[in-house]
């Protein structure tokens, strides 16, 4: 199984440039699934749930804090101007949206090894809807014989 940590970041930055520094303080960047930067200032790493406890030494280790209190599907990151003036549960809907979207960019970006659990992984959240998960599997796993 997987899990999702949300940390904090000073400035915008590529993904490849975001996996050196987790590098760089010795993060193995092979365990980490998928990058994603849901918010402003807001990072979120994709690991196996075994890594866990390793990661979170590595970032205790060097100052790296969390976002703990971070909410994805919080209608307050809808950052965009175009929807200043929506009611909440507008706004609520669209930050779900959203976050459905990541998700499955996201499956479809990790190694098609990792594409069940992680499938799996997002549903038992219910991040994305079963009838998503079930199209991508048929989409991106291998028909079985």
């Amino acid at each position: 199984m997987y899990t999702v940590l949300y940390l904090y970041r000073a400035y915008r930055m590529s993904h490849s440039q975001y996996r050196e520094n987790l590098a760089a303080i010795g993060i193995d960047s092979t365990r980490i699934l998928a990058v994603t930067f849901p918010a402003r200032g807001i990072s979120s790493i994709l690991i196996p749930i075994d890594y866990k406890a390793d990661i979170l030494q590595i970032l205790q280790d060097n100052n790296v804090p969390q976002a703990l209190d971070f909410n994805p599907l919080d209608y307050k990151h809808i950052a965009d101007s175009r929807f200043r003036a929506m009611s909440i549960p507008q706004l609520t809907c669209i930050a779900a949206a959203v976050h459905t979207d990541r998700c499955i960019r996201t499956v479809r970006y990790v190694k098609k090894h990792n594409v069940a659990g992680v499938l799996k992984f997002f549903l038992s959240q219910s991040w994305i809807p079963a009838a998503t998960a079930h199209d991508l599997s048929l989409e991106l796993l291998p028909a079985s014989c």
